[in-house]
């Protein structure tokens, strides 16, 4: 049964699952909705090799990135993987100012995210 996400769009490339963000508006209902939907499918769905495609999204706020965090953490926890494709320059830097550059990996690309695991 295929499910609908009302945050992302979900592809597949074999086994990895591809979330492209839908245009959010980063308000808290729907970052909260955001990370329920991230950690069903690990939790859920048993996705261990998940991408998170930005789409050039340039607003990142704390509470986006704490979710991002906690998906992350749950991902590790579950023995999966997870990398962040299409983020925008303006974003990356708060992920740089927060210091989460280095907790996360970051895939240039469509096909290197996918072939690089």
């Amino acid at each position: 049964m295929k499910r609908e996400y009302q945050c992302f769009d979900l592809e597949w490339a074999g086994d990895v699952a591809i979330a492209h963000f839908k245009r959010g508006n980063l308000e808290d209902v729907w970052t909260t909705q955001l990370g329920d939907e991230l950690l069903d499918l690990i939790g859920i769905d048993k996705v261990r090799k998940l991408v998170l495609g930005f789409n050039d999204m340039d607003c990142l706020y704390s509470t986006l990135l704490g979710k991002l965090v906690r998906v992350k953490r749950a991902m590790e926890a579950a023995g999966g993987q997870l990398k962040l494709l299409d983020v925008h320059p303006v974003a990356r830097e708060a992920f740089t100012a927060c210091k989460l550059d280095t907790q996360f990996q970051f895939a240039p690309n469509r096909e290197s995210a996918i072939k690089d695991w």
